[in-house]
């Protein structure tokens, strides 16, 4: 779980989701034929305890500094490895 914002109210992210929505024909008067949609939306928690599905556009990851710290680390050690074998 991870905390995020959701329109500026703060959340926990649980998961994403994806779902897929079946538009019915709408053939009459020169309409589209049926299709599938598909899209992905995050389960978040607000801080009252309920439970939402948003769009993923609208997920703001508070933690994603330190995130990516953390991974630049770790690439940076790893590469420093790789490039200490380069010379055996």
């Amino acid at each position: 779980m991870r905390l995020c914002k959701i329109s500026g109210n703060k959340a926990v992210f649980h998961r994403w989701e994806n779902v897929t929505e079946y538009i019915q024909n709408q053939l009459e008067h020169g309409g589209q034929p049926g299709r599938t949609i598909r899209h992905i939306v995050a389960i978040v928690e607000y801080e009252d305890g309920s439970v939402a599905s948003v769009s993923e556009r609208d997920v703001v990851f508070m933690d994603s500094k330190r995130l990516f710290a953390k991974l630049e680390r770790r690439l940076e050690s790893w590469s420093t490895k790789n490039n200490d074998m380069e010379d055996i």
